[in-house]
């Protein structure tokens, strides 16, 4: 329905005059909520395992538009330890965005006396993204904590409620899996459950 709205909108802008459209390079995705993971693998001093769950979480990403229906993103996730203030997770990557049954981005022309806009209620999309992460696996010493490091790759897919032209709200669900690349060799599970706010830039 909106590529047909879209469509309409172009041949009346064509026929009238009006200026070229506008619409939105960039969004930005503020998000919170539970993210849940176990880690296992090995040390110099033996197996080790473990988990991690809170919903202390810090979700920040930056979308970049390659069109009205894809983009590229820059996203980082923190997770903090209460009972030590330190980070018990901790990622950051690059991934694809790829909107299904809906456009990603309003569409917007200003004439000299009528404006046409066409703004997305609600959006759906699927996305990818890989990274590096670091997961806290045990505290040795009041200050002193042993970390793992890790490429991480996963996969989400989420929904957004557009409230005005340029903000919505923001439901995810995440799924990631990482590989060791330091000497603390474990392997993590990571799941995300977040909600947060959209703004167009």
């Amino acid at each position: 329905m909106l590529q047909l709205k879209a469509f309409f909108l172009f041949i009346l802008m064509s026929a009238t005059g009006f200026a070229a459209a506008d619409t939105p390079a960039l969004q930005a995705h503020f998000r919170s909520g539970l993210i849940q993971g176990n880690f296992s693998g090995s040390t110099s001093e033996g197996e080790v395992s473990g988990d991690f769950s809170a919903v202390t979480s810090m979700d920040l990403e930056f979308e970049y538009f390659a069109d009205n229906q894809s983009s590229y993103v820059t996203r980082a996730t923190i997770l903090g330890d209460q009972s030590t203030g330190e980070l018990s997770y901790f990622y950051m990557g690059l991934g694809y965005k790829r909107y299904i049954f809906s456009q990603g981005r309003y569409l917007e022309s200003l004439g000299d006396e009528l404006t046409f806009s066409i703004v997305p209620k609600w959006r759906y999309y699927v996305q990818g993204d890989v990274g590096l992460a670091n997961v806290k696996i045990e505290q040795v010493t009041e200050s002193l904590s042993a970390e793992a490091n890790l490429v991480e790759l996963g996969g989400s897919g989420g929904v957004i409620y557009q409230m005005t032209k340029s903000t919505g709200i923001e439901a995810i669900v995440g799924v990631s899996s990482g590989v060791p690349i330091s000497s603390i060799a474990v392997s993590s599970l990571v799941i995300k459950v977040l909600i947060g706010a959209t703004a167009y830039f």
